[in-house]
């Protein structure tokens, strides 16, 4: 190998030329000059080549989501070569990272820029498998680089796709389908069977407004068409209010209308509750961003012995107890004799707004809930001022 140096100050080039094939070893030493501590070296190992091998290559297959039920799938490896004019055999095989959710797969390959890769997927489970292939040369010689392989993955994912009327077991918490969010201080939880169906008892004791319960799905559900969901409740005493969530992948919810769809449920009866999340945003998040429908993994279940602070909105009003063509009923009050050690009545009533929201609540939502809500009480409150015997 022949070489030079070149002295630039702090700093030196070598350059070296070199004469065959193989593998050789540069060593550099220092000297100052100086009788003690003058010399420090260094190594360094270059190989030579008297010509290159290219990486053969492949396309990158696209991501591939199937049902687990759906059989051997085909695939068209595309964009093969040997990366040096086709003149190499080349050798194609594949790996799958989960041979529980797709077995090993298989590659046709008899030359040309084209194989096709079968793989079957387990129908008994659901999950993602990342798929490797790679392609392998034998360009390799001793005076080149060697044999090279490209790699190339894509992902297969296997969900029950348009799964439609599912029926949820009431099956016991330790099955990891439920969760209950601070279960003993707000909730006691058994689970039963009446003779004729399976039951959840749940009692509620000193609940925050927002614990509630969790459903995580054994298999996903699609309910980009079909957004509804139904169960019964019996409420032992006194009624409960019930609203829902969906939680998608990744873990965003439809939280934009979830105050729309709070329902009462009556005391000592059996009552059917029908959600329908098919208004328009009703299965956005409060960004205003759609959650994706065919993936829902999660059902959060709220439910509480009083019904939620909600704001007068028109969907709110035509669900809510709270009637404001019926304000006749403080006068009614007023007429009523005052009872024995009570104050007198008050002359002068306001109406007052008490804004209560989810920490989670954006500002532009809270603030579009208080001007509905004022333009509602106007219907019936035109001006401020206007004494009882006005309004009714």
């Amino acid at each position: 190998m022949a070489y030079s140096i070149y002295d630039a100050g702090p700093y030196a080039s070598i350059l070296f030329t070199p004469s065959d094939s193989g593998l050789t070893t540069i060593s550099i030493m220092l000297d100052d000059g100086e009788a003690v501590n003058n010399t420090t070296s260094m190594e360094f190992d270059v190989r030579s080549y008297l010509n290159l091998n290219s990486a053969p290559t492949v396309d990158t297959p696209e991501d591939l989501v199937i049902a687990p039920d759906a059989g051997e799938q085909v695939i068209t490896l595309t964009g093969i070569s040997d990366g040096d004019g086709n003149v190499q055999t080349l050798t194609i095989t594949a790996v799958s990272s989960a041979d529980t959710i797709v077995a090993a797969p298989s590659v046709e390959y008899s030359g040309g820029g084209a194989a096709l890769l079968r793989l079957t997927p387990n129908p008994a489970t659901t999950g993602i498998s990342t798929i490797s292939v790679t392609v392998s040369d034998d360009g390799g010689s001793d005076t080149n680089n060697g044999d090279l392989d490209t790699e190339v993955s894509f992902k297969v994912e296997t969900l029950f796709l348009n799964k439609k009327g599912y029926v949820v077991p009431l099956t016991q918490a330790d099955s990891g389908m439920w969760y209950f969010e601070n279960e003993g201080a707000a909730y006691n939880v058994t689970f039963g069977n009446s003779g004729e169906f399976e039951t959840m008892e749940i009692t509620m004791t000193g609940k925050s407004t927002w614990d509630g319960m969790w459903l995580t799905l054994q298999e996903e559900l699609n309910l980009s068409e079909h957004p509804y969901i139904s169960y019964e409740i019996y409420s032992a005493g006194q009624p409960t209010y019930h609203w829902n969530y969906f939680y998608n992948n990744p873990p965003d919810r439809n939280e934009k209308n979830s105050r729309e769809h709070m329902y009462m449920v009556p005391a000592n009866e059996w009552t059917l509750l029908s959600f329908d999340y098919s208004d328009p945003g009703d299965m956005q998040t409060n960004e205003v961003e759609e959650i994706n429908g065919e993936r829902i993994k999660a059902v959060l279940f709220n439910l509480h012995d009083s019904p939620g602070s909600w704001p007068f909105t028109r969907n709110r009003n035509e669900k809510g107890i709270i009637k404001a063509e019926k304000v006749q009923a403080i006068a009614l009050s007023y007429d009523s004799e005052t009872d024995t050690g009570l104050p007198s009545k008050c002359k002068s009533l306001y109406l007052t707004h008490e804004i209560f929201a989810p920490t989670a609540e954006k500002s532009d939502n809270i603030l579009k809930y208080m001007e509905d809500s004022v333009n509602y009480w106007r219907e019936f409150i035109p001006e401020d001022g206007m004494t009882l015997d006005t309004l009714i």
